[in-house]
């Protein structure tokens, strides 16, 4: 959208700029306040000040072209903090990461930096596919990558750190990633920029599997080598809303302590792993399975020099391939310190009977091994079989205060309940979920649930199917889909979905026809269009999302050609609309009502958001980007706008 803004009879205009999500607001609000302009202004400022240089407690920006201090790499964002060298709190960096697959290794060696997800209905994906076992063109003589050797492609050397794709060394102190996936891509997909960089066995390890030959099954036992998304080695670091992908040691743990929240980690064997006091807080732990066949894993592997605690943390399986049952750990020493409390189980015997294995020697009786309230489907798991002495009758000394001791991380009080962000005013209201419909075709309408419903036509039959179908990033698999017709018009509607509230519907889909991009529309209940979706294929699903402009019914189809959906969800606009008084009696930007636009108004715009007590005028008048939230974009909009920029 184009907006005008008056600022004492002179005209600016403001356009193209990103926007801030609004649970981002009081995060930052503090940073914000404390880089108020000292600057005395006139009523209109002549001069343009050039783009300052990044001062403590600044924001950093990866992908948003139009912010001053954006860099085109997070390694290039996090090397600029490195420059600002944050020693505090108050100077904490936060790098915004725009929605995008960022293939890089990233190295953090410096304390109280951030990775946001400004969008978290959108994914952020840091990934890399270095493996253990292999040698690369890229790798420099310190085992991590080194651009001149990649550029030089003389000789090729082999990855430390089990070849993470994102480490935060031990001077990494406090860093935080919010809504981040951090990915190593090496036992689940083979990518162009591996083969350019000249990946084969090294010879150092037993595996000899060839990578870059045609049809190369890297998600099979075989293929199968340690490969870590993530290795954490700064102490007080924090996870919040963020994924791990991996399959052989996907999260390296080795700071003093660490929190995780409502995190989801995948992997097979020792998929977590290393030392430290770590607490992992209403996490999803998933198996992630083999493509050839089914072999157990184990979810931990602990090095004493601390403890792990897993509460209120649910256990599952990988839908896309196969999974046997397996353990929640084994010792990588003898006093290795393993806790699950109130552990929910996707089905009973996802876990083995005995719960624990061995390890180099190490026995699970002599580990400080701990079970409390295990659960599936509500109901308690039989825990006979358990390895002597693991299964506790209290949770005493067992909460997640007594493992974080005197330490209370930013991210503990977080929303919790899968909210996808923290003060977010969307909340998940229902699921569709093609893999939970029956097969067969249908020539009738019925109802999934009270949200969403599934309509057809005499024209037109909805068919559903168990087949598996992979996410066009590579990144999910998912069973079930439901092939329905197009054509746009009301005979042809597909999806009904009662809305109580504005909202966006984030739904994964492709076209039936898998060469030509395809329109989907959203009709009203007139069978008028009131939001569309442009380009979308087949071949492999993509996530979309689609706005639903306030509480109606409304119907999903696609504009000329059937659709395919696998997976909706619907987020509602739960906030009540404030008040909104006539525009005509608004200067925008003038917050005091003295008909100029100054430095005065800044200051009151951000004593406004920081008291969070705007009256509905003067909330009107600070929207400088006219989304209707005031925060933090519109902060930085009309102070560009005062200096001139």
């Amino acid at each position: 959208m184009i907006k005008y803004v008056m600022i004492d009879k002179v005209i600016l205009r403001v356009g193209g700029y990103v926007m801030h999500s609004y649970h981002l607001l009081k995060k930052r609000i503090a940073v914000l306040m404390a880089s108020a302009l000292s600057l005395s202004f006139s009523n209109v400022l002549l001069c343009n000040i050039g783009a300052p240089a990044a001062a403590a407690g600044s924001d950093l920006y990866v992908g948003f072209p139009d912010q001053l201090q954006n860099y085109s790499t997070v390694q290039a964002a996090v090397n600029a903090a490195a420059q600002i060298n944050p020693t505090s709190e108050n100077e904490r960096v936060e790098i915004h990461i725009a929605p995008g697959i960022y293939r890089e290794q990233v190295i953090i060696n410096t304390p109280y930096i951030s990775f946001v997800n400004d969008t978290p209905s959108q994914d952020v994906v840091l990934t890399w596919y270095y493996g253990i076992g292999y040698q690369y063109y890229s790798m420099g003589s310190n085992g991590y990558y080194d651009a001149s050797a990649a550029a030089s492609k003389t000789t090729k050397g082999e990855a430390s750190r089990w070849g993470c794709g994102v480490r935060v060394q031990s001077n990494g102190d406090y860093f935080r990633a919010d809504h981040i996936t951090f990915e190593n891509s090496f036992n689940r997909y083979v990518t162009n920029e591996e083969i350019a960089d000249g990946v084969e066995p090294s010879g150092s390890q037993s595996i000899t599997f060839d990578r870059t030959a045609a049809g190369a099954d890297v998600q099979s036992k075989a293929a199968t080598e340690r490969a870590a998304a993530m290795a954490v080695e700064g102490d007080y670091c924090e996870f919040y809303h963020c994924e791990f992908y991996g399959s052989q040691d996907t999260l390296f743990t080795g700071g003093a302590q660490g929190y995780f929240k409502e995190c989801m980690i995948e992997g097979n064997t020792d998929y977590i792993f290393g030392t430290g006091n770590y607490v992992f807080d209403r996490c999803e732990l998933r198996f992630k399975g083999y493509s050839s066949s089914a072999t157990g894993g184990y979810i931990t592997a602990h090095k004493a020099n601390g403890a792990y605690l897993f509460s209120d943390c649910d256990i599952t399986a990988n839908s896309g391939l196969t999974v046997n049952s397996g353990y929640f750990g084994r010792p990588w020493s003898q006093d290795a310190d393993v806790a699950f409390v109130n552990t929910q189980l996707q089905y009973a015997d996802i876990i083995k009977a005995e719960g624990w294995y061995k390890m180099s020697g190490n026995t699970p009786e002599n580990a400080k091994f701990k079970e409390f309230n295990t659960t599936a489907n509500g109901q308690p798991v039989n825990t006979s079989g358990r390895v002597a002495g693991t299964v506790l009758s209290s949770a005493n000394g067992l909460s997640v205060s007594d493992y974080l001791g005197g330490w209370t991380p930013a991210f503990l009080n977080a929303a919790s309940s899968g909210d996808p962000g923290q003060d977010d005013p969307m909340q998940m209201t229902a699921v569709l979920d093609a893999g939970k419909i029956a097969a067969g075709t249908y020539s009738s309408s019925f109802a999934v649930n009270d949200v969403f419903s599934l309509t057809a036509s005499a024209e037109k039959t909805i068919t559903v199917e168990s087949k598996t179908v992979s996410t066009a990033d590579g990144k999910h698999t998912i069973t079930g889909l439901i092939q329905m017709g197009g054509g746009g018009s009301a005979d042809y509607r597909s999806v009904q979905i009662h809305a109580a509230a504005s909202g966006v519907i984030h739904v994964y889909m492709m076209s039936s026809n898998a060469e030509n991009p395809r329109t989907v529309n959203l009709l009203d209940a007139s069978g008028n269009v009131v939001s569309s979706v442009e380009n979308v294929v087949g071949s492999a699903l993509g996530c979309y999302t689609i706005e639903i402009p306030s509480a109606g019914t409304y119907y999903l189809t696609s504009a000329s050609s059937g659709l395919n959906i696998a997976y909706a969800e619907l987020l509602l606009n739960t906030e009540e609309e404030p008040e909104v008084p006539d525009i005509q009696d608004v200067l925008i930007g003038d917050l005091n009502c003295d008909s100029v636009v100054n430095i005065f108004d800044l200051a009151k715009m951000k004593q406004g958001i920081l008291a969070q007590n705007l009256e509905a005028k003067e909330k009107l008048a600070a929207d400088i980007n006219s989304d209707s939230i005031v925060n933090a974009e519109d902060v930085r909009l009309l102070t560009a706008l005062l200096l001139g920029r």
